[in-house]
This record gives structure tokens, C-alpha cells and sequence, in this order.
């Protein structure tokens, strides 16, 4: 889920950084602690190389894609490369 403060993209919260927070803090823990992983932002007509080439220089992060300030969704490098492994075979 993309976490957004004032309209600047500051992260984004992961299924498995979530699932720790809840497992070693507990449940009543605020949302704003959950640990963010990096977020590299990309708008919806970049290409796919593109977005794989910002993922190579930010090992770890995950491309937030925003359209006008409004995130449309997300891409991380795992997805990307199955992309092209299938496309490839």
C-alpha cells in the first residue's frame, strides 16, 4: 500500500512488513510505524525498461506508479523480471 504524506510518495507498506509489525508489536500498533520499504515513483507511460532501470539503482524499492499525485499501483523488480523471463520463453 503506497504511503503518501502531503502528496509526496514517501514509501510504501508491504504485505510482509506489515505481517512483522503486527506479529512483534501486536495489533493497536499505529499505522505510521510500520517499517517502508523504499519507493522509486514512475508515471504510467514510462516503459518497462525504464522502471527496470531505476529498480536496478535502488536495490529494494518498489516503483510506486502515480498519475497526477494518485497512485495507480505498484511494480517491484521480482514482478518485472517473471515479466520478462515469460516473454522471453
Amino acid at each position: 500500500m503506497p504511503v503518501i504524506d502531503q502528496g509526496i510518495a514517501i514509501g510504501v507498506v508491504t504485505r510482509n512488513g506489515l505481517g512483522e509489525t503486527l506479529e512483534h508489536e501486536g495489533p493497536h500498533t499505529p499505522v505510521g510505524l510500520v517499517a517502508l520499504s523504499d519507493v522509486v515513483v514512475v508515471e504510467p507511460n514510462a516503459n518497462l525498461a525504464e522502471v527496470l532501470a531505476e529498480l536496478e539503482h535502488h536495490p529494494g524499492a518498489i516503483a510506486l506508479v502515480l498519475d497526477q499525485g494518485s497512485p495507480l499501483g505498484m511494480v517491484t523488480r521480482e514482478q518485472l523480471d517473471a515479466f520478462i523471463d515469460a516473454r522471453a520463453a
